[in-house]
């Protein structure tokens, strides 16, 4: 055979040879990854450090590996206490997924590493700024209690003036006829009247003396239970003075008085 047909038949050979190939590479997801099955198992068997070591190996091996890096940064917060790597595995998941439907959540993830990790330093050197986020988070429970007394009002506003005009026509009617008055007037009952005891009792709500702090609380978010309002905070801390030495120290368990004022 000349050698020109024996390098066409080898080139055509290779060509089918190579097409061979890519029709058995198979591409397959993250969530499909050995790796990633058995660290989900693991989850569910509680072995969490097994399962750490199980997403980490998926990480290493991919770079879009965005479900394993959250299952990381979940660990590190709740199992190994390192806010440090868990804010930028959440971070790496923002990266991957940006608007994904967990993006929220996330977000909410890296702020609460953040405080950990300002609560983990000795001294707390960065108080005021730790401060600075709890203050925050009152003021956006302000605003949205702002915006639902504004809306209370406009609803009250409206009903007023409907009164208003209702009560208008009624005057104008009683002397401008002596005709007896319309019988829907007359299936108007008196209010209903309560004694000064049962009336105090519906008006004035039950709070305990006691509270037990639970996981995830703070001052703020403890005020918000007893009283509806963030702004309580510093009434709770004042009256635990002898037991809070600032308003960051609540430890979960921890009894705490009850203001009443």
């Amino acid at each position: 055979m000349p050698p020109y047909f024996i390098n066409i038949f080898v080139l055509l050979l290779l060509a089918i040879l190579n097409s061979c190939s890519n029709q058995q590479i198979e591409v397959i997801s993250e969530v499909e990854e050995k790796h990633y099955l058995r660290g989900k198992s693991l989850l569910r068997e509680g072995r969490k450090q097994e399962a750490l070591e199980a997403f980490l190996k998926v990480v290493n091996k991919r770079n879009d590996a965005a479900e394993s890096h959250l299952e990381i940064g979940r660990l590190s917060l709740t199992h190994i206490k390192d806010p440090i790597a868990a804010i930028y595995h959440f971070r790496k998941y923002l990266e991957l997924k940006p608007n994904a439907k967990q993006s929220k959540l996330v977000r909410q993830l890296i702020e609460t590493a953040q405080k950990d990790f300002v609560r983990s330093l000795p001294g707390q050197p960065f108080k005021e700024e730790f401060e600075r986020l709890d203050l925050m988070n009152i003021i956006e429970q302000l605003k949205i209690e702002n915006l639902k007394l504004k809306k209370n009002l406009a609803g009250s506003i409206q009903q007023f003036e409907k009164s208003k005009n209702e009560l208008n026509v009624l005057q104008h009617h009683i002397t401008t006829h002596t005709k007896p008055l319309p019988e829907v007037i007359k299936d108007i009952s008196p209010q209903e009247t309560y004694p000064a005891e049962q009336t105090v009792a519906i008006n004035t709500p039950i709070r305990p003396e006691t509270y037990v702090v639970q996981s995830g609380d703070t001052l703020s978010r403890i005020s918000i239970k007893l009283y509806k309002t963030p702004g309580r905070w510093r009434d709770i801390f004042d009256a635990n003075r002898d037991v809070l030495p600032n308003p960051h120290s609540i430890r979960v368990g921890q009894e705490l008085r009850v203001p009443d004022f």
